[in-house]
Formats: C-alpha cells, sequence, structure tokens
C-alpha cells in the first residue's frame, strides 16, 4: 500500500502479523536522523503487540495490505479447491507452501489447507502424522482464513471455522 492510501484508525493486513489498526504515524529520530513511522497494532489479543513500521522502506510497506472483504472471502470459500500436488522433496514443499502463505492470496490458503489436511488423512491411515514444519504451516494457513473471515463478517474467531465449512464446495 502506499502511505496515501493509510488512514489512521483503519485496518490493514500485514503480513507477519495479521489484521492490524493504523494507530498513527509519527516521526522518530535515531543517530540524528528523523523518519516517519506508521504504527500498527494487531487486532488478535493473543497477539496484540504494536509494530513500526519506516515509510520509506518499500519492503516492508509492501507487506501492508488492504484486508479481504466479504466478496473475495465468500468467492474463495465457494471455488473447488485446485489440488496442490504432495512434493516429496521437503524443502521444495515447504517453499511452496510458505509461498502460498506469504501470497495472502486467500484461495492459494485454502488449496494450502485442503492438501495438508488430505496428506494428514493418509498418514493417518498409516498411523503417522504431518511433520512438525507442515503441521505449522496448516497451522497458520487456518488462521490466516479465521481471522480474515471474522474480521470481514465481524465475527467471533472461533466462529469462522463453522462459517467455512457452511459455504465451501467439496464437489
Amino acid at each position: 500500500m502506499k502511505k496515501e492510501e493509510i488512514k489512521i484508525g483503519s485496518y490493514v493486513y500485514y503480513v507477519s502479523l495479521g489484521i492490524c489498526q493504523v494507530l498513527e504515524i509519527v516521526n522518530m529520530g535515531f543517530n540524528n536522523e528523523q523518519k516517519e513511522y506508521l504504527i500498527l497494532q494487531a487486532i488478535n489479543p493473543k497477539n496484540a503487540i504494536k509494530v513500526f513500521i519506516p515509510i520509506d522502506n518499500p519492503l516492508q510497506m509492501n507487506n501492508i495490505l488492504n484486508p479481504l472483504n466479504k466478496e473475495e472471502i465468500l468467492t474463495a470459500i465457494k471455488t473447488k479447491p485446485k489440488e496442490i500436488s504432495w512434493n516429496t522433496n521437503k524443502r521444495e514443499r515447504q517453499e511452496l507452501f510458505m509461498s502460498c502463505l506469504k501470497s495472502h492470496n486467500i484461495l492459494d490458503i485454502i488449496n494450502l489447507i485442503f492438501c495438508l489436511n488430505k496428506k494428514s488423512s493418509e498418514l493417518r491411515l498409516e498411523k503417522k502424522h504431518l511433520s512438525t514444519t507442515d503441521n505449522e504451516i496448516l497451522l497458520k494457513a487456518k488462521h490466516i482464513i479465521n481471522e480474515a473471515v471474522s474480521f470481514a463478517y465481524n465475527y467471533n474467531y472461533d466462529q469462522a471455522h463453522a462459517f467455512i465449512i457452511s459455504h465451501m464446495t467439496f464437489e
């Protein structure tokens, strides 16, 4: 997002934290140099930390996105999931999964959840389970989707999963 698009009191999605409220824009000095910072606070009460984003840093500003709206979420949830093939090369698989998470593309994240849930079910039949890293990615993906739904629809975070399941296409 561009600085001009960001309004104090509005909500944004910050890639490493999730949905945050824009608290203020401040000038702060370090080493006799003044810089402008955007102060964001995560809305998740379990992770309600503040972050200071230097406005002149394009890499960090590129991590600030608009939160998904109801229509984007519902369209993605109702879209039949695209199969992501399970890559047996752990490094390549996790690179793909992390790129899905970082994309903030809700459809990619839903497809990722389906892939990991499917593999988890297959492994359970063999009395095995997902690797710790794959399971952490699955939990992060579910968190991103649940947070987006709970924010857009003004639901309690715990109600988001039921909403998602009730609107998914499994055919």
